[in-house]
């Protein structure tokens, strides 16, 4: 199979990351691509962050009509921060046979340096990385990640490979949504029915985050 692997906090999940997601799934044909929850996000602190428990909960409702999408809980079991490089073995253990590539948004990738352990997963994996507007990868940046530009992708010295590819662009963002509700505003359409039922019913994001 080829399997992709996509986290984040999903404070909550949006639109603006499922459909991208489709497309990549569509273009690479994926046969299955896990949503991955950051339980400590090592990157990311966040204002208002629910519980991963929460989190998960609405992922479920938003991975559930889509057969290809599946919600991955593997680092709500770990009680230390969420590294990518520890998620990635887990995969590669649990599908030794398969092509792993693992997404993430071009704003991620421009801090690749500052990851855990960056260059062993770039030994792993091929990488997709989403573009958003003004993205530029410059020479120094490629060659201190240990890659070298052939044509519209990068490669490196273990056949791993990173793919640079346009996706539809959403102007939603998990804070926005977040900001919307404390001020008691409709977020309708901006993610899945299901998952605003069960952020209404649980009164997530109600109290307005702290500036």
């Amino acid at each position: 199979m080829r399997i992709g692997i996509f986290g984040g906090t999903f404070n909550p999940i949006h639109f603006g990351h499922l459909r991208p997601v489709e497309e990549i799934r569509m273009q690479f044909s994926l046969h299955r691509i896990y949503f991955v929850l950051a339980n400590i996000p090592p990157h990311k602190r966040e204002n208002n962050l629910v519980s991963a428990k929460e989190r998960y909960s609405i992922l479920k409702y938003a991975v559930k009509d889509n057969p290809f999408f599946f919600a991955s809980s593997i680092e709500m079991r770990r009680k230390k921060p969420s590294y990518s490089f520890d998620t990635i073995k887990y995969f590669k253990k649990k599908y030794p046979d398969d092509e792993i590539f693992f997404i993430m948004g071009s704003d991620a990738f421009a801090e690749f340096d500052t990851w855990f352990k960056y260059e062993k997963i770039s030994a792993l994996v091929d990488i997709i990385v989403m573009l958003r507007e003004n993205f530029k990868c410059d020479n120094e940046f490629t060659a201190k990640l240990g890659y070298e530009k052939k044509g519209n992708y990068l490669t490196n010295d273990f056949g791993k490979k990173v793919f640079f590819i346009n996706v539809t662009r959403f102007d939603i963002s998990s804070s926005m949504i977040r900001d919307l509700i404390s001020k008691k505003e409709s977020v309708k359409y901006f993610l899945p029915q299901k998952c605003l039922n069960y952020i209404v019913k649980k009164k997530l994001y109600t109290e307005k985050e702290s500036q």
